[in-house]
């Protein structure tokens, strides 16, 4: 999931390329593209499993176990 944004955007720069002869460019403003969104799916990711953790403590934490 965090390599596949980079590589649709590559795909599109080549299609870009090659069907209206764009120079290397745009390859460049493609790696862009793809780091952000990688980039982004990396955060995603690290927030839901932030959350999960959270979570998790209170569950542990509001226990009524007594020792």
């Amino acid at each position: 999931s965090f390599i596949m944004p980079m590589l649709i955007c590559m795909l599109i720069c080549y299609l870009l390329s090659s069907k209206f002869g764009l120079d290397s460019w745009i390859y460049v403003v493609g790696i862009l593209f793809g780091l952000g969104a990688s980039c982004m799916t990396a955060y995603k990711f690290y927030r839901i499993e932030k959350e999960k953790g959270i979570k998790e403590t209170r569950k542990i934490s509001a226990s009524n176990r007594h020792k």
